[in-house]
């Protein structure tokens, strides 16, 4: 049996790094995919054919081969546990975390036995705060799901889906793949996601802009955040005030406070250090020129000038404003499906 699997992007809309803390966070799944498409040869012999369309990269692997890699970075993964090495030492190429997603699902599931191949692209950019591994996890996770006819539930993908992302990021909320899994608009609190039943969101008028990949990593960036503000309660119940205000405007359909929670967001997000001073004086360009409110959209950046995307409500796309700074900009547009596979 062949399996294409695809899982969306996400955006988030409230509640990025104060979510790790138990705040809550609202999530949107938008039309752009990853796709995995898997198959199992039960004639050959165990193994693991990973093919990165993207990357023009390919590799088999026996299946002793690969149980080794997946030994060894688990191990790895205890050292940074540990604080022994940083988050981005734990995984040292791309195969490794498909390799992962297939070795943590064999510990939960098992695995049928012969020669697996998978095949994975995607036109989720990388490193902008779009969710583009998780959405890959989820595609891989899912496709192994519906190769083994599994009974398995949304929360149960998603608790397997935070243990590989974990090896990536370090410290996975959930709220990436919730979103990825589930699709629409996703309130995410306490590890538990809760999707909008609403199939006919407020008509507002929204943007993507893409910034540039930042220079840190999304781990690097949680980390830097967890060691200097985890404690600090009242700030976290800042950003859990402006989730709430945010998900109250949004079901009540009013676009002035929408835009007016965005732009606390935004100031809570330079407040913990992970807006370069380059995207907030745009951001600032953005609210006098356009009378827009905008925000980035994932962990943001530590160092360098690139915060990867740009959430802006404003009646007008800023194209020339855009277009001064480099940034590409496109419309957004929600997924209310989720992760979906056809079978072959």
């Amino acid at each position: 049996m062949q399996t294409l699997c695809s899982a969306p992007a996400k955006l988030i809309i409230s509640g990025e790094h104060s979510v790790v803390y138990g705040a809550p966070a609202l999530s949107m799944a938008i039309e752009r995919y990853a796709q995995c498409r898997c198959e199992l040869d039960e004639r050959q012999t165990s193994g693991l054919s990973i093919i990165l369309d993207d990357l023009n990269q390919s590799q088999r692997f026996a299946l002793a081969e690969w149980h080794q890699i997946a030994v060894e970075l688990e191990t790895r993964f205890v050292l940074f546990q540990q604080n022994a090495i940083a988050i981005q030492n734990v995984l040292n190429t791309p195969f490794e975390l498909i390799i992962c997603a297939f070795h943590l699902f064999e510990q939960e599931f098992g695995l049928n036995r012969g020669h697996w191949q998978v095949q994975l692209s995607s036109e989720i950019p990388i490193g902008r705060g779009l969710g583009s591994s998780a959405a890959i996890i989820v595609s891989v996770l899912k496709s192994l799901v519906v190769q083994h006819q599994l009974h398995c539930s949304d929360m149960q993908l998603l608790a397997l889906a935070k243990q590989v992302e974990s090896r990536q990021h370090g410290r996975s909320s959930g709220l990436d793949p919730a979103t990825s899994i589930l699709g629409g608009l996703i309130r995410f609190e306490q590890q538990c996601p809760t999707k909008f039943s609403e199939t006919n969101p407020p008509s507002i008028n929204a943007w993507l802009i893409d910034s540039g990949k930042p220079q840190s990593t999304t781990g690097q960036a949680v980390s830097q955040v967890r060691n200097q503000f985890a404690d600090n309660q009242p700030l976290w119940q800042q950003f859990s005030h402006t989730t709430q205000s945010l998900s109250q405007a949004w079901q009540n359909r009013d676009i002035k406070a929408v835009k007016a929670a965005i732009e606390k967001n935004q100031q809570l997000l330079n407040s913990i250090g992970v807006v370069p001073r380059t995207i907030e004086n745009f951001i600032g360009l953005l609210s006098k020129h356009y009378q827009a409110s905008a925000k980035i959209c994932g962990s943001g950046a530590i160092k360098g000038d690139n915060a990867g995307i740009i959430l802006c409500v404003a009646d007008e796309p800023p194209v020339d404003l855009c277009r001064q700074y480099g940034f590409d900009i496109n419309p957004i547009a929600m997924d209310l499906r989720g992760a979906l596979c056809q079978q072959n």
